[in-house]
């Protein structure tokens, strides 16, 4: 939009409601005067988008590395993960997330770490915080009495950028078990559990998408 205009110069601004533009480089300013044939082309400027701050819906999972965990028989213990995420706890919602990984298995397994990489965002987005969720449990209720039952926790949830990557998130994950002392009818109950979840958030031209 023109504001005013001179021979020797022309004020004007971009519409301030402008918003699916990505940032721009080497851009052209192009001036036709009303009713003259003349054109004055000017190169060699950058277009710099108005920036919001998005929670992202979803994160793919090429960009989760999700540590390979072995349980106490040997065998590999299978990740899961899903974006958006939403569990129960409790039979309670527990809310929805940008991504999650949950494990399982019979046998305990060791804690880890998990990596997230936000390098794949588009251009003009970079990540601006993020806010870890987990589930821990007071009780395994799975045995007849409550003696029957013993909870372990292996490990200690936590969550940080990576110091020598500002566009990684370190997650370390705890392993939680139950166990039962006397199964019932021979039955075991054992159950090892580990499940957690990522909000993230990041800043970059308005109406873009992230990736």
């Amino acid at each position: 939009m023109v504001e005013s205009w001179s021979d020797t110069v022309i004020t004007g601004k971009l519409n301030g409601a402008l918003t699916g533009e990505p940032d721009q480089n080497n851009v052209s300013l192009v001036i036709v005067p009303s009713g003259s044939p003349s054109v004055a082309r000017l190169s060699g400027f950058r277009f710099y988008a108005m920036r919001e701050v998005v929670t992202l819906r979803t994160f793919p999972q090429a960009g989760v590395h999700m540590a390979s965990i072995t349980a106490s028989d040997g065998k590999a213990v299978q990740a899961n993960y899903a974006s958006p995420f939403s569990s129960t706890f409790n039979g309670q919602p527990t809310g929805t997330f940008t991504g999650g990984v949950s494990r399982g298995n019979y046998y305990r397994f060791s804690p880890g770490t998990d990596t997230w990489d936000l390098s794949g965002l588009a251009p003009g987005f970079a990540p601006v915080s993020f806010q870890l969720g987990y589930w821990t449990f007071d009780g395994c209720l799975i045995g007849i009495l409550p003696t029957d039952e013993t909870l372990y926790y292996d490990g200690k949830w936590g969550a940080r950028w990576d110091p020598q990557n500002s566009n990684r998130i370190i997650v370390d994950f705890a392993e939680l078990h139950c166990h039962r002392s006397q199964a019932l009818m021979q039955l075991e109950d054992d159950y090892s559990d580990s499940e957690y979840a990522l909000t993230i958030t990041v800043v970059g031209p308005k109406g873009v998408s992230p990736f």
